[in-house]
């Protein structure tokens, strides 16, 4: 069961006093990502784990994977598999390696467009007339 907003806000507060440098709209911000990987116990006690070590720097942290999670089903998930060649994509998921492994054939090519992309009708002029008539008549010109 996720946490609930009562218990976020007293979790918020206890956090915020353990943690002079942490800031509440971030605390909140961070639980409300963790509530959903674990139960309303398991988070709070991966947040005290996260609060009480200084290396924390902030509360973001908390909903990451971690030793603060030791203990919990969120500590037991497996952490996904990272690209050996770019680290920060998911292996099988990586941009760069699925663009080398399939280059485009020689021959293609895009087709045409029909029209740019910031393609705007041109204004029929009897429209734009009667549209600049009106605001004359407005400004009281």
């Amino acid at each position: 069961m996720p946490i609930s907003l009562n218990q976020g806000e007293a979790l918020t507060t206890l956090l915020a006093a353990l943690r002079k440098d942490w800031n509440p709209a971030g605390i909140r911000a961070a639980l409300k990502k963790a509530s959903f990987l674990g139960s309303a116990a398991e988070v709070a006690v991966a947040a005290c784990r996260c609060a009480a070590d200084p290396a924390m720097r902030t509360p973001f942290l908390i909903a990451e994977p971690g030793p603060h999670w030791q203990g919990t089903t969120a500590g037991t998930r497996q952490a996904p598999t990272m690209c050996a060649a770019h680290p920060a994509q998911k292996a099988g998921a990586c941009p760069a390696c699925f663009k080398a492994a399939r280059p485009k054939p020689a021959n293609f090519t895009l087709p045409p467009r029909t029209r740019p992309r910031d393609w705007t009708p041109e204004p029929v002029v009897s429209d734009l007339a009667a549209v600049r008539e009106r605001a004359d008549e407005m400004e009281g010109l």
